[in-house]
Formats: structure tokens, C-alpha cells, sequence
């Protein structure tokens, strides 16, 4: 396997949050002059917001990147970072044809205070005009957003949900969600899981979590699943749930210190549970009542939410490592122990997402650096075999 570096933030992310900030404006600014000659007209980068209400930024640390989102045509992606800012990059077909371009943003907004967990809606895309975001935030409605500007160069707020606590009415956090389809989705909080319709501010139902914290939410798929959803937790329980919110099957996860992602097989046949401070991913049949059956060994992950994706046409799962490399299980679906096969990076930076493009499934969105490395990363790799 061969792996060739893109495109990167290499020149804006390597150094504290408002040194980034300001190394990614100089870049902007550079290419809007660069191309007014050809009368296009670039979007302004949003600025972080500074109000009595938001919550400053901690520019004495590094900005470490969040989360990965690949719209559905892969001709966009967003991140989130923890500068409480959301990019929106395209990738042209002159970026992936070149090696180790430079990654400017097209659009930037700024919350004002930290992203605590986000969904892409689906089917988002800057190209159809209609691209959205859940964005939960501490003590604020989780709420969908517009990463579009309209003519006032704002970023409209299509709708806010109401997760609160009835006997505190303080709004809950919510730590993970998951689309079920355009029209639904589910949140997990400290005490809830909740159903929510994307146009109506109350959930549909809510149970209460007795599980702890619940940091994963994965829609069912497979053929050996009715339809539902599974959620994982903090504490290590993973259980199976009806889109109405019954319970139906769960088993506890004994490796690692809380569950970070669950991945359904291509073949529909197993989960892939991968956890924070663990030495393998857990392979649970789904048609043995999640029974554990296999383990992916070789992972290296520390106290850090570490995050996955399955390579196409069943060549297996693909995840990174605090060590700086790929492993690749080609036999995961085979539901048995097995090894992976490595790539290793040249930089060993710890590598916190992995996510494949949907349309160019050679093209690999990768997010590196923790919080005690300056060299942070949104990078843009192919893998060939």
C-alpha cells in the first residue's frame, strides 16, 4: 500500500489558535487577490466572535481539529475545530491531481463557544445551495444551521431543539447524534436519547440514558437488523435501540474506557467497536445478539476520541493510530482475530479521524495532532493499493 499526501493545512494549523487563525487569513487574503483578476469574487472568512456572552478562545493551546465531514458528492468538506470554528474546503479536480497543496477554506464561521459534537445533514452540498449543520453547543438549544451565507453574509439558523431537563429546565448536552434520514434524528446527552423531526423544536420521545454518557450513535443498516440505531457509551455499554426507542439487545464492551464509534461491516454482519484508551477494535456479530467474537489488534489510542471508516468494495476498515499510522484490516470482515497491515506516516503525528470519500474512495480525509503537539493537520491523502 502507498500512500500520497494531497493537499494539507500544513502552513495555518502548526502553531496556537490565533496564530492559526491569522496564518489562514494572510493565505485568503493572498488567493482573493490572486484571482480578482478573473472577476471572481471570494466569500469573506468569518472572524471569531467577541461578545459578552461567548466564550474566549484559549489561544495558548493548539488548534486541534474535531471532526472530518465529506458531503455525499465528496466535492466538498467541513471540520470542526476546537478555535470553535467550522471550514468549509472544496476539493477541485486540480487539488487531487497535485501533491501537497495548501488548504485554504472557502467559508468560515466561528461560534462562540466551544462545538461540542455536530452532524452534516445529509445530502449536504454547496453546489445544490442547501448545505446545514447540527451544532450542539454547552447551555445554548442543540440547533441546525446554515453553512451557507445569505445576501446579509449571515449564517441563518433553521431550527433549534429543546433538550432540557424538566426538573432543572437547564439545557442538556448533547454528546453524539446521528441522522437517521433527511427528515429524522436522534441525540445522545448525560441523561437522555432522544427522537427529534428535523422541523419541530420538541423530540418526538426521550428515554433516559441508564447507561451513562452517551458518546456514539450509529444508524442499523444491515439486513440482520431491524430498523434502529445503536448507541454506545462512556461507560462501555453498548446497546441496540428501535427508531421508537426500545431497547432490544445490549452488551457491555470490556476494552478500552468508553466507546467512541461503532461501524457496521459492509457484508452487514458485524459492528466494529472502537473505544478511547484501547489495544484493539471489539468485532461483535450482529446475529448473535452482539456477541464478541474477534479482535482487531495492533490499535495504538490514548485518552482521545479516535474515529474510523470502511474502505469500498469490502477492502476492509481503515483507522488511525496515536503512533502516526494507518492500519488497515483487510480480513475484518471475515469476523476473526486478525492483524493489520500498516502505513506509516513520516511526521509519526498521532492520527485522530479517518473518513474515506464517498466518490473518490482513494482520497482519504485524515485529522492529526492532539493537544500536546503543535504540528496539527487537516490533510488529504490517497491510499492505492
Amino acid at each position: 500500500m502507498n500512500l500520497r499526501k494531497l493537499a494539507s493545512t500544513k502552513e495555518t494549523f502548526n502553531g496556537l489558535i490565533n496564530d492559526s487563525i491569522d496564518k489562514e487569513n494572510a493565505l485568503h487574503a493572498s488567493l482573493v487577490r490572486e484571482n480578482s483578476q478573473n472577476g471572481y469574487v471570494y466569500p469573506a472568512l468569518g472572524s471569531p466572535i467577541k461578545s459578552r456572552d461567548s466564550q474566549p478562545l484559549k489561544d495558548h493551546l493548539y488548534n486541534v481539529g474535531t471532526s472530518f465531514n465529506w458531503c455525499d458528492n465528496g466535492s466538498t468538506f467541513i471540520t470542526v475545530s476546537e478555535d470553535h470554528g467550522i471550514r468549509t474546503y472544496i476539493t477541485s479536480q486540480t487539488l487531487i491531481d497535485d501533491d501537497n497543496s495548501q488548504l485554504i477554506p472557502y467559508l468560515r464561521i466561528f461560534k462562540s463557544t466551544p462545538i461540542i459534537s455536530s452532524a452534516l445533514y445529509p445530502d449536504s452540498s454547496l453546489y445544490s445551495g442547501s448545505c446545514s449543520m447540527l451544532i450542539s453547543q454547552k447551555d445554548v438549544p442543540l440547533r441546525l444551521q446554515s453553512l451557507i451565507p445569505n445576501e446579509d453574509n449571515e449564517y441563518p439558523i433553521i431550527q433549534s431543539y429543546q433538550i432540557q431537563d424538566r426538573q432543572t429546565e437547564i439545557f442538556q448536552k448533547v454528546n453524539s447524534m446521528s441522522f437517521l434520514d433527511g427528515a429524522r434524528f436522534i441525540t445522545g446527552s448525560n441523561k437522555f436519547i432522544s427522537s427529534f423531526d428535523t422541523q419541530r423544536s420538541e423530540a418526538i420521545a426521550s428515554i433516559p440514558s441508564k447507561s451513562g454518557i452517551v458518546s456514539a450513535l450509529t444508524n442499523a443498516k444491515s439486513e440482520f437488523a431491524n430498523d434502529g440505531f445503536y448507541s454506545g457509551s462512556f461507560s462501555g455499554k453498548l446497546t441496540f435501540y428501535s427508531n421508537d426507542l426500545e431497547p432490544i439487545e445490549q452488551t457491555k464492551v470490556q476494552n478500552g474506557n468508553g466507546i467512541t464509534q461503532i461501524i457496521e461491516s459492509s457484508n452487514g454482519k458485524y459492528l466494529y467497536v472502537i473505544s478511547r484508551n484501547s489495544s484493539h477494535v471489539e468485532v461483535l456479530d450482529i446475529r448473535m445478539g452482539l456477541k464478541q467474537v474477534a479482535k482487531l489488534t495492533g490499535l495504538v489510542t490514548l485518552n482521545q476520541r479516535i474515529t474510523g471508516d470502511l474502505l469500498p468494495q469490502s477492502q476492509g476498515l481503515i483507522i488511525g493510530s496515536n503512533d502516526g499510522k494507518l492500519l488497515v484490516y483487510k480480513d475484518a470482515e471475515l469476523g476473526m482475530d486478525c492483524e493489520p497491515e500498516f502505513v506509516t506516516l513520516n511526521d509519526c503525528i498521532p492520527i485522530s479521524s479517518v473518513v474515506v470519500n464517498p466518490s473518490e474512495s482513494q482520497v482519504l480525509g485524515l485529522i492529526k495532532g492532539d493537544r500536546s503537539d503543535e504540528y496539527q493537520q487537516v490533510s488529504l491523502q490517497k491510499l492505492t493499493f
